[in-house]
């Protein structure tokens, strides 16, 4: 308690009153997409929550009811009407009369007529089935989540790590296959490598969620009822006017439903897109190990304490809550596998999952990006002594570069121990015994010596004497080409199926 009676740890009044009764609403949720990472989740509830769908499903018959106006089948007036009164409908209400009217779309309907003239509100739902609407407007729905809310967060990570493969360009570290150390890369190399990975990923997002489909063909898929509506012969192309005003194109293979394979798709997409990012965190969590220690978050090392037994541990909290997300989404990407079996037309088996997948992996993704955007990438810091200490054992013993000259030696071997792998072997085991560099044992055998001093290059002896910023390869090269290729895709804009005039 503070000298003047107030409490410095009450953190709950310095709220403003909404934000405290958001906070004592998500605190009554278990899902911990809606509790604890509510703030980031806020940014998907346009997109991904029951408001949205229901919201939605007036979106669709909007696009119905002017395709019947086009068609000169449906007065403009109710069209006007129609748009007037958007704002009046109702999803609580909706919501309320699902559980009476034990059926969502009728629900939608009854309140959406509500506030219709009845000439009007009998124009709705032309021959349409309950999932020409809810498929078509969870592809809607989705793919704007994605291009509006997930892309924007993805493309900033792409273009920091961008940033910092230039500024680390000539970082080295040491680098490690198994663990254990061998010839180094650089940081900035490190850091390039996962930028083109996730634009890769990203490129895939934008194929996947534009490529997602709707339908308009009746309660099985043959357009039958539509075409009592619009006339024999128009369905299909009543079905591809009407989507088209929501920027999509209709599934050939549509039954009640439009088929899963789309959207396992773009599910696919983003769980990889979740997954390379979580094996970038877990780099990084590696790296920050006792016993490496190459790398920290500034904010973190200046607080320390993130242990609650521990107060002088300085733990990867945030990137090990990326890699547990990474790790959830592999599995959740069963759920979505298991909507693909339609029972011939369709049951209700893949509505329930379909109400959980992929809208939760698509919030874990856009967390994850978000708390790497804000939370780790912004300090992350290269404790550059560490790294050097790490990488001075490698440059006293640089097996793989040895071994690496030796090959490229014409007809090289020694009398003694035979050719290169062979030869570094039996001279590395003497080192380590003598306690001694490898170059130094390397040199007592006079075949080794003779090729050295007369068949390497200045620079292949400078790597053996520990020279290992001259054995980096093509690093400079992929960097450049790695930060361009992420920079580009990040930047590109998203692309939908239909443009939407």
């Amino acid at each position: 308690m503070a000298r003047d009676g107030t409490d410095a740890l009450d953190l709950f009044r310095e709220l403003r009153p909404e934000e405290q009764d958001n906070l004592v609403d998500g605190l009554g949720c278990t899902s911990p997409n809606d509790g604890k990472y509510r703030k980031e989740r806020h940014q998907l509830d346009a997109y991904l929550t029951p408001r949205a769908e229901w919201l939605g499903m007036a979106r669709v018959q909007d696009a119905l009811l002017a395709t019947r106006v086009a068609y000169g089948q449906a007065p403009a007036a109710a069209l006007q009407e129609f748009r007037a009164a958007t704002a009046d409908f109702s999803p609580e209400n909706m919501h309320l009369l699902e559980g009476r009217m034990r059926h969502d779309v009728l629900a939608s309907l009854a309140e959406m007529g509500r506030h219709l003239s009845d000439e009007t509100a009998v124009l709705l739902h032309p021959g349409t089935t309950s999932y020409d609407v809810i498929d078509t407007l969870r592809a809607v729905l989705f793919r704007d989540a994605w291009s509006e809310a997930v892309r924007p967060v993805v493309g900033g990570v792409i273009h920091t790590l961008c940033d910092r493969a230039v500024h680390d360009a000539d970082v080295l570290r040491v680098g490690r296959t198994h663990l254990q150390g061998t010839s180094p890369v650089t940081f900035g190399w490190h850091f390039a490598q996962y930028a083109a990975r996730l634009a890769d990923r990203f490129m895939r997002c934008d194929d996947a969620y534009a490529n997602l489909r709707g339908k308009v063909r009746g309660i099985v898929g043959t357009g039958a009822s539509i075409e009592q509506v619009v006339g024999v012969g128009g369905a299909l192309g009543f079905e591809r006017d009407v989507l088209a005003q929501l920027g999509l194109l209709p599934h050939r293979g549509s039954s009640q439903i439009v088929p899963r394979e789309n959207l396992a798709d773009a599910a696919h997409a983003i769980a990889t897109l979740g997954m390379v990012l979580g094996d970038f965190a877990n780099d990084i969590r590696l790296l920050y190990a006792t016993g490496i220690a190459e790398v920290t978050t500034s904010t973190d090392a200046a607080l320390l304490g993130l242990s609650s037994a521990d107060a002088t541990k300085n733990n990867p909290v945030n990137y090990e809550n990326v890699i547990g997300k990474a790790t959830m989404l592999k599995h959740l990407m069963g759920i979505v596998y298991e909507l693909i079996p339609s029972d011939l037309e369709r049951d209700l088996t893949n509505s329930v999952m379909g109400r959980y997948e992929p809208q939760g992996m698509m919030v874990m993704v856009h967390e994850m990006h978000a708390r790497m955007g804000e939370r780790c990438l912004p300090g992350l810091t290269i404790v550059r002594d560490n790294a050097e200490a790490n990488l001075q054992r490698v440059r006293d013993n640089p097996g793989e570069a040895m071994t690496a000259i030796l090959r490229g030696v014409e007809g090289w071997r020694s009398s003694t121990y035979g050719p290169g792998h062979d030869f570094v072997n039996k001279v590395a085991i003497q080192a380590q015994k003598d306690g001694s560099r490898l170059l130094d044992v390397a040199m007592t055998d006079p075949d080794f010596a003779h090729a050295y001093h007369s068949q390497m290059t200045e620079t292949q002896r400078a790597i053996l004497g520990g020279q290992l910023e001259l054995y980096v390869g093509a690093v400079p090269d992929i960097i450049a080409s790695n930060v361009s290729y992420a920079r580009d895709l990040a930047a590109r804009s998203f692309v939908p199926a239909v443009s939407v005039k």
